[in-house]
C-alpha cells in the first residue's frame, strides 16, 4: 500500500465482558463495565501494537477524505438505545459510505463480509498466540489484513 494515500480501516480492540450479539461480533468490542457511553472522536491511531489494539483490517481506498469525514460525523451516537454499541455504529457507517457512492474507491464494505473477515482474522491471530505471549512476535506493529486484496500485510 503506497504511503501517503488515505485508506479506511477498522480496528478490533480488546475489551472485557461477554458477547451479547447473535454473531458474537461484540466479542472484542463490549466494555467490561456493561453499558458505557460511546463517543465519536477523530484521532490518529498509531500503528504500534498495544494491549488494546488487536488487529486492523483495511477495507477501502478513500477518494474523498473530507466527504468521508462529513458522512462519519453525521452518524448518530445512540447511547440511550438498548443493545446499541460501537459495532452498530461501524455497520451504519459502512452502509452510509456505500450508499454515498462518491467517497470510496476500491472497497470491500458489505457488512457481513467485513464482520466475518475481521472476526476470522482476529481469531487466526489468537490461534497463532499473537496476544498471549506464548510466541514471540518480531514486530511492534498491529497485525493488519488487506481485505481488498485478501492478504495479510503485517503478520
Amino acid at each position: 500500500m503506497p504511503s501517503g494515500k488515505h485508506r479506511l480501516y477498522i480496528a478490533l480492540c480488546a475489551h472485557g465482558g461477554k458477547p451479547t450479539m447473535p454473531e458474537k461480533e461484540d466479542t472484542v468490542f463490549v466494555p467490561s463495565t456493561g453499558k458505557s457511553d460511546i463517543k465519536y472522536e477523530e484521532v490518529s491511531i498509531p500503528l504500534l501494537a498495544t494491549q488494546m489494539l488487536l488487529v486492523r483490517v483495511m477495507l477501502a481506498k478513500i477518494e474523498n477524505y473530507d466527504r468521508m469525514l462529513q458522512i462519519l460525523r453525521a452518524i448518530p451516537i445512540r447511547n440511550k438505545d438498548e443493545g446499541w454499541n460501537c459495532v452498530g455504529w461501524v455497520r451504519e457507517a459502512l452502509v452510509d459510505l456505500q450508499n454515498d457512492g462518491k467517497t470510496l474507491g476500491t472497497a470491500v464494505i458489505e457488512w457481513a463480509t467485513v464482520r466475518d473477515a475481521a472476526m476470522n482474522y482476529c481469531q487466526r491471530k489468537k490461534d497463532e498466540h499473537r496476544f498471549d505471549g506464548v510466541v514471540e512476535w518480531k514486530t511492534d506493529k498491529a497485525a493488519t489484513f488487506d481485505l481488498i486484496n485478501g492478504k495479510e500485510v503485517i503478520p
